[in-house]
């Protein structure tokens, strides 16, 4: 059943399905876009944050300070140029921003203001090649998928189990590591115990004022275990900077959230939005699931993890847990995960890298033989560790970027189909308009 758009999203009655020249305009533009898709996104990011500062609430000043969030949009506007004839390969895209969209808070009326700076950006950068007859093509285009967007939203909502942001208090922190924090958060408004159960690997989407900036900042945090009806737990790295391949980071530009949220004494309130994500095991359950992660990573699949072993082993999957780590300090759940292993027997299987062992290298708590020295490398470990026997196993991958382009990379090598890997990305140029 369609959802009724809202008044106050303003798609202009004029809106109507592309029409099959307009879609040959619109995919005409995809070179123009790749050399040019950058410099559009970032005068578009400029002039609408200055002619609506409120909109700083929501987006990233993070990503657009680094411009991961420039470069996202670019990437997303090429995508949309090239696929305009068939959208189904971005199904899954239009799904994981359209749920990142609600949690943020993105409202209908946004489109409007977003559609306005986009255009005009595209104008100002490509003068006169953005003809009278392109204009009109991207002018349609933008709004179909804006509407698109607008219902996916809307339906995400209705299923909430509360409207927008609402405060939670820090019951508890646990220290994982020396840079990583468990957060357990418990609502103020006890009406909204117990609280909805959500799908293992979804994420909450926090928010807290920024003193340097002056305004609110948003960051999306796996719900690092099982569901609880009595608590959320997040699990946060505290960033030190912009993160690599390792999850390594300069200290040149500080995590303004996570160094926030490592700030707050227990007994502290913070704001959070519902749960969300489409980052979750399938039902019916695969026969194999492979767990790939590095960092902090590892919280959506730690929380599919807890979930899966919570069901009667002869209904559980089996399960390869490949993990990277710097070492064994920052090991993180190494105890926890050596438990699930005991307790699951022939069923799992668990290999630990760690990428800087130093002296930690052959102290971890596995077993002889169950972590090896390196940055994670696929190509080391044997086709049964990795099921690639098996064309229903799925994989899931979660951690820096360049981990995730990495890994996507050595198992479509290997041989396994694409639409057996599945991937969760909080970087900030995650989050998209269009």
């Amino acid at each position: 059943m369609a959802i009724e758009i809202p008044e106050t999203a303003v798609v202009p009655d004029d809106v109507a399905p592309l029409t099959p020249k307009q879609k040959e305009l619109v995919h005409a533009t995809e070179p123009i876009l790749r050399e040019h898709g950058v410099a559009i996104t970032t005068r578009m990011y400029q002039t609408m944050l200055v002619a609506h500062p409120e909109l700083k609430n929501i987006f990233s000043m993070s990503g657009q300070a680094s411009g991961e969030q420039q470069k996202a949009l670019a990437g997303s506007l090429v995508a949309y140029a090239a696929h305009i004839e068939d959208l189904a390969p971005l199904v899954g895209v239009v799904q994981r921003i359209a749920a990142k969209h609600a949690a943020l808070g993105v409202k209908p009326q946004h489109y409007p203001i977003v559609g306005e700076h986009l255009i005009g950006a595209i104008v100002h950068v490509l003068g006169e090649a953005f003809t009278p007859e392109l204009q009109d093509a991207w002018y349609h285009a933008y709004w179909n998928l804006a509407r698109l967007f607008i219902e996916l939203e809307s339906e995400i909502r209705a299923a909430a189990p509360w409207p927008g942001f609402t405060t939670f208090r820090i019951a508890n922190k646990v220290e994982e590591s020396p840079s990583i924090t468990s957060f357990y958060l418990e609502p103020t408004d006890k009406a909204l115990l117990p609280l909805q159960p959500y799908l293992p690997g979804q994420y909450l989407t926090v928010r807290v004022w920024v003193e340097a900036l002056q305004h609110f900042q948003c960051r999306h945090y796996t719900l690092s275990d099982a569901p609880d009806p009595t608590h959320y737990r997040i699990t946060v790295k505290r960033e030190e900077g912009v993160a690599n391949w390792d999850g390594d980071a300069s200290s040149s530009s500080p995590g303004m959230v996570s160094n926030t949220l490592h700030s707050l004494p227990v007994g502290s309130d913070i704001q959070a939005s519902f749960p969300a994500g489409t980052f979750i095991i399938p039902d019916p359950l695969p026969s194999h699931v492979i767990f790939l992660s590095a960092g902090v990573g590892i919280t959506p699949n730690l929380a599919m993890l807890n979930s899966l072993v919570d069901l009667d082993l002869p209904k559980a999957p089996k399960i390869t847990w490949i993990q990277g780590a710097r070492n064994r300090v920052e090991h993180v759940f190494a105890r926890h995960v050596r438990g699930i292993g005991q307790k699951c027997g022939e069923k799992f299987n668990e290999v630990v890298f760690y990428s800087k062992p130093g002296l930690s290298a052959g102290t971890g708590v596995m077993g002889a033989g169950k972590h090896r020295s390196g940055r994670v490398d696929l190509k080391a470990l044997d086709r049964e560790t990795l099921a690639l026997q098996d064309p229903e196993a799925l994989y899931y991958i979660c951690g820096p970027p360049g981990f995730m382009s990495g890994m996507v990379q050595s198992l479509v090598e290997l041989g396994v189909a694409n639409d057996n890997i599945r991937f969760e990305a909080f970087a900030p140029g995650e989050i998209e308009m269009v």
